[in-house]
């Protein structure tokens, strides 16, 4: 089993908001509802408000990709809309996200000009961007109470962080 490694991008948020929305998905979600899997020794899925973030360009070759462009990145706030569940087909399950408002393109614009760059891994650039938070893995059958609670809130953006990643 080859071990490779991609780079990407996402923006941070708080601890404060990480844990107000700990809060709040621990009582919309019921234990029951979640949904897991292993990998191996490690079990992932389920809430994943611990990592909150929002990836901005995954697929990036980690050896070659030039850090300095992270200080190019200008990005205060996001504006949230509503949750949504999509169907993971590889799993059986649902990722709810949190989808990201960008009508102003501020976020696919930074995103297009990252995929201009000379360090892309072809092979993983295969997404395409649709801003979004992921909050929880749950199972199929899932159904949401309040999709429209976020709907309009600004969240500050922490920092731009680089990432690298293990692919297996």
């Amino acid at each position: 089993m080859s071990n490779k490694k991609i780079g990407y991008i996402v923006l941070n948020f708080s601890e404060k908001v990480k844990n107000d929305f700990v809060k709040y998905f621990q009582k919309e979600i019921k234990k029951d509802d979640y949904f897991f899997v292993d990998f191996g020794d490690v079990k992932k899925g389920g809430l994943v408000l611990n990592k909150l973030h929002l990836t901005l360009f995954f697929g990036l070759d980690y050896e070659k990709f030039d850090k300095k462009i992270l200080n190019k990145i200008k990005i205060k706030n996001v504006k949230l809309n509503e949750l949504e569940l999509f169907y993971i087909k590889e799993f059986d399950c649902n990722a709810l996200v949190l989808r990201v408002n960008d009508k102003d393109k501020v976020l696919e614009k930074y995103h297009k000009e990252l995929s201009k760059s000379k360090t892309i891994k072809e092979s993983i650039n295969y997404f395409s961007f649709k801003p979004h938070l992921t909050i929880a893995y749950v199972k199929k059958d899932f159904k949401l109470k309040n999709k429209k609670y976020f709907k309009g809130k600004v969240l500050e953006v922490e920092n731009v962080v680089y990432r690298v990643k293990n692919l297996h």
